[in-house]
């Protein structure tokens, strides 16, 4: 909110964050949809590292949406493929198509005379 990232005022715990020190490799996301953090504010940080190894990649869905919302998969698979690229212990992973989503087995509950917990009770 006062914009600690650009400012070198962020801070992990008590210590705090300094760019000049970071040589791991960066990947960088950001989504066009995002309403909370805009593109322009994602990308920034860029500027700041010092590493060589940067990675930008626009992924759909909103702020959190990107990571977890209905289109989150294309967001992870870049980010398994970025991190495949950087292993040691490459080969491991392929990207393959996605399998066909079956619909979900509902199992009735078992008949009991026991009242039903709380969360399970039929509200209407």
């Amino acid at each position: 909110m006062g914009n600690e990232l650009m400012q070198d005022q962020f801070t992990i715990g008590r210590r705090r964050v300094n760019y000049g020190r970071i040589q791991a490799a960066a990947l960088v996301l950001a989504s066009r949809e995002d309403r909370l953090v805009p593109p322009a504010a994602v990308t920034a940080v860029t500027k700041k590292l010092m590493t060589q190894d940067v990675t930008v990649r626009f992924v759909k869905g909103g702020h959190l949406g990107m990571l977890m919302g209905s289109r989150a998969e294309r967001t992870w698979r870049l980010t398994a493929e970025w991190l495949d690229t950087r292993s040691r212990y490459r080969s491991r992973y392929r990207a393959t198509p996605a399998p066909k989503a079956r619909p979900a087995t509902v199992v009735p509950l078992p008949a009991t005379s026991l009242p039903l917990p709380v969360a399970l009770r039929k509200v209407s």
